[in-house]
């Protein structure tokens, strides 16, 4: 799969948080409820740098994309990881991305090669 493609897959993941079965839900696992997802975990160690890019885009005006950022890049990381990417204890908020990203940046291609 390549990044044209994972940018669709993402683009069916947003309109997905876009529905009334995400946007009403307050568990916080609905990201992952999405065939999108579950497309993108099938990916494997591939689609961590297009995950680390995800991070960089704004979102500011898209609350879909914020979603994904917020809560779903995380958990694809840990599930791509087999778990292997364990955030520290107390660490929240903004924290926890910057972290993930630093992660990425150090860890991911060890899991390219």
């Amino acid at each position: 799969m390549n990044e044209k493609e994972f940018n669709q897959i993402v683009k069916e993941w947003m309109k997905y948080c876009r529905t009334p079965a995400f946007t009403f839900n307050s568990n916080p696992s609905r990201i992952k409820k999405c065939n999108a997802y579950t497309r993108i975990v099938f990916m494997g160690y591939k689609a961590l740098p297009l995950i680390r890019k995800l991070y960089d885009k704004k979102s500011s005006n898209n609350p879909a994309l914020f979603s994904i950022q917020k809560d779903g890049l995380i958990r694809l990381i840990q599930d791509i990881t087999g778990g292997q990417f364990k955030i520290p204890k107390g660490t929240y908020g903004a924290a926890v991305h910057n972290f993930a990203k630093n992660w990425l940046d150090e860890n991911m291609n060890k899991y390219l090669k």
